[in-house]
C-alpha cells in the first residue's frame, strides 16, 4: 500500500522567505518537517540546474564520488554526539537509501502531525515533473512566496557573491552582473508567471496558495495566518508565537547599481505588468513602485496570500 507522504510542500521562491516559513513551522507542535529543509527530489534529473547528487539513485555510486562517504558520516555522527538521535537516523536514510518514490515518501513516515518539505527549486520544475508530483501525492497541499523579481534576483546575487567572497572572489563587473541576471539559474527562479502557470495547470485550485515576501515583511503574523489556515485546515492548533524580525540566511549587503536596476526594469516589466493586470494586489503595488517611482495606495491593505 502506497504511503501518504508529505502534507504540504513549500516551492518557492528562492530569497523569498522560504527560511523563514521553515523555521516558523518547525517551532509549532503540529507541525514536523525534515532535519534536511530541502530534500530535492523532484528536481534531481542532472537536466535541471539545482541537480545534486541525488540523481544517483544508488548508495553506492554515491558513495564513491569524492567526499561523498566522510562528509555523510560527520553529519550523522554530529547528531548522534549532540543527543538527537532520530534526526541522525533520518539522515542515515538519507545518505544511504536507494533513491526512488517509496523512499521519498518513506522519509515521512516517522514525522508526526502535519509533516513536509521545503525545496525552492521545485518553483523550477517543468509540467511533466509537476504532474509526478500530483500522481504521488496527489493530496499534498502547496505553497509558493514570492517577491518582487527585480528584488529577488539582486538577493540571489548577492547571496551567491557572499559565498564566492569566501573563496577570494572580487569585485564583479557591470557586465558581469548582468551574466548572472542572464543566468538560466536566476531567471527560471524569478519566472512566476511559468510557476504558477504550470502548477495550475496540474493540481486544482484550492491546493496551490501563493503568498508574499512583501506581506511576511509588513504582515508576517497575517501571511503565516493564512500558511496554516490553508496546510491545517480542520486542525485545531495551539496558541503561538512569532518570532518577528528575524532573519535567515542573511545575504551580503550591497547597493544595486543604477546600471542594474535600470537592467532589471526593463526584463521584467512584461511579467509585473501581466501578474498586475491578473491578478492585482501585491503584483500591482511592485508595479507601481517600479515604474511609476509613486507608493501603491490601496482602498484596503492587499491580500496577504491567495488561491492559484
Amino acid at each position: 500500500m502506497m504511503k501518504s507522504g508529505p502534507d504540504f510542500i513549500g516551492i518557492g521562491a528562492q530569497k523569498a522567505g522560504t527560511t523563514w516559513l521553515f523555521d516558523a513551522l518547525n517551532r509549532l507542535p503540529e507541525f514536523s518537517l525534515p532535519p534536511i529543509k530541502e530534500l530535492h527530489y523532484f528536481d534531481r534529473n542532472p537536466g535541471y540546474i539545482s541537480s545534486n547528487n541525488l540523481y544517483e539513485s544508488s548508495p553506492w555510486k554515491r558513495i564513491k564520488q569524492k567526499g561523498y562517504l566522510s562528509k555523510a558520516l560527520r553529519h550523522i555522527f554530529y547528531l548522534f554526539r549532540q543527543g538527537k538521535t532520530s534526526d541522525a537516523k533520518f539522515l542515515a536514510r538519507w545518505y544511504f537509501g536507494f533513491y526512488d518514490d517509496n523512499w521519498y515518501l518513506s522519509l515521512f513516515d516517522k514525522l508526526k502531525g502535519l509533516r513536509g518539505e521545503i525545496s525552492p527549486s521545485y518553483s523550477i520544475l517543468n509540467r511533466e515533473d509537476i504532474v509526478k508530483i500530483h500522481q504521488l501525492i496527489p493530496h499534498v497541499k502547496l505553497v509558493f512566496i514570492v517577491r518582487n523579481p527585480i528584488d529577488r534576483a539582486w538577493s540571489h546575487y548577492r547571496f551567491a557573491k557572499g559565498k564566492r567572497l569566501k573563496y577570494g572572489a572580487v569585485e564583479d563587473s557591470i557586465e558581469e552582473i548582468r551574466k548572472f541576471m542572464d543566468w538560466e539559474g536566476q531567471e527560471s527562479r524569478s519566472d512566476y508567471k511559468r510557476t504558477i502557470e504550470n502548477y495550475a495547470s496540474v493540481f486544482p485550485k484550492g491546493q496551490v496558495l501563493l503568498g508574499f515576501h512583501d506581506a511576511m515583511i509588513e504582515r508576517p503574523e497575517e501571511l503565516l495566518g493564512d500558511i496554516l489556515g490553508f496546510i491545517a485546515e480542520g486542525v485545531e492548533l495551539q496558541p503561538y508565537q512569532l518570532e518577528v524580525g528575524k532573519v535567515i540566511h542573511k545575504s551580503l549587503s550591497m547597493q544595486i547599481p543604477e546600471e542594474i536596476r535600470d537592467y532589471l526594469k526593463v526584463k521584467y516589466r512584461a511579467q509585473i505588468e501581466f501578474l498586475a493586470e491578473k491578478y492585482g494586489g501585491y503584483f500591482y503595488g511592485w508595479y507601481t513602485e517600479t515604474y511609476t517611482d509613486e507608493p501603491p495606495v490601496f482602498d484596503t491593505p492587499p491580500p496577504v496570500s491567495f488561491m492559484v
